[in-house]
């Protein structure tokens, strides 16, 4: 049950950040598994999809956290298996779905094109990320 509710929203929220084709999607699967430099054994997870629009100026990213009672989210630059520096902040608290769009510098247009950027989900437990997932591309056929 939780696999298809996992799908449909997941479904929903490529929907919901992509209204326009020309929008490049991107997306994390969120896990303990990849939190460094220590994985974390977790039953949360997450999913992140991110649109940047065509002109590469604006990033939409919606996220849902799963099992977690998250008190911050971020999106951190950093290759996969590091840790970086918050780029942008998603939300505290946490009611899922969040939605957050930005003004995008083209630096982090490089970054996320280069795989360099992850969605990290905070708790109080766990106040370094309780999970993870790093950015990648979506492919459309």
């Amino acid at each position: 049950m939780k696999k298809i509710l996992f799908l449909v929203l997941t479904v929903v929220a490529v929907f919901f950040v992509n209204p326009v084709s020309a929008d490049t999607l991107y997306m994390a699967d969120i896990s303990g598994a990849q939190e460094t430099p220590d994985p974390i054994d977790t039953p949360a997870v997450g999913l992140a999809v991110l649109s940047l629009n065509a002109d590469e100026t604006q990033l939409t990213v919606v996220v849902n956290g799963f099992n977690i009672d998250a008190t911050a989210s971020h999106i951190h630059r950093a290759p996969a298996g590091e840790s970086g520096p918050v780029v942008f902040s998603i939300g505290t608290g946490y009611p899922t779905p969040q939605v957050r769009v930005w003004a995008i510098p083209a630096d982090m247009v490089e970054a996320l094109k280069n795989g360099e950027l992850y969605v990290n989900l905070h708790t109080t437990q766990y106040p370094g990320g309780e999970i993870r997932g790093q950015v990648s591309p979506v492919q459309v056929p």
